[in-house]
């Protein structure tokens, strides 16, 4: 798995074995480094997806279904990884299902519905406070109205 993280720096001539096991690190993943990719589980071959992108440094992270797979502990170690990228002037977009996740780590919601944009907005307002196409949301996060105040992430929530 080493090798499939370390490949994006070595196509951009970057490679650095310090920053390869530095990201490993940060997605809880250097203990499995010498393992095959296909003998991860999903949570584990998500982060490794989630850490060949990181590794590039990119200005712009798009993440699509990132927590897929992930059980709490990864889930909560992506959120605080999203908000050091945020602290550090990057853009981060989140395309999921994970009504948690965004609640947790959004600060800026759009509801999609059958391809349209149904509503968009502050988190707090468009998961708490809209009962228009999200009354279900706004159930799950009734308790979360007044802990979500994070300014840190942007997120795209897609109902289906």
């Amino acid at each position: 798995m080493f090798d499939e993280v370390s490949y994006t720096l070595k196509n951009i001539n970057e490679y650095d074995e310090d920053k390869v096991i530095n990201t490993l690190k940060d997605l809880d993943l250097v203990h499995l480094k010498d393992r095959n990719p296909r003998d991860l589980s999903g949570g584990e071959k998500q982060r490794t997806a989630i850490a060949c992108t990181l590794i590039a440094n990119p200005d712009i992270l798009i993440l699509d279904e990132p927590t897929r797979g992930m059980d709490s502990v990864a889930k909560e170690n992506l959120g605080r990884i999203i908000k050091g990228l945020i602290r550090k002037g990057k853009s981060i977009i989140i395309i999921t299902h994970d009504a948690d996740f965004v609640g947790d780590y959004a600060d800026t919601v759009m509801l999609m519905f059958n391809g349209e944009i149904v509503a968009k907005g502050k988190a707090i307002d468009i998961l708490c406070d809209s009962l228009y196409y999200s009354p279900q949301i706004s159930k799950v996060f009734k308790k979360k109205c007044r802990v979500i105040k994070s300014k840190d992430a942007i997120g795209l929530l897609k109902v289906m």
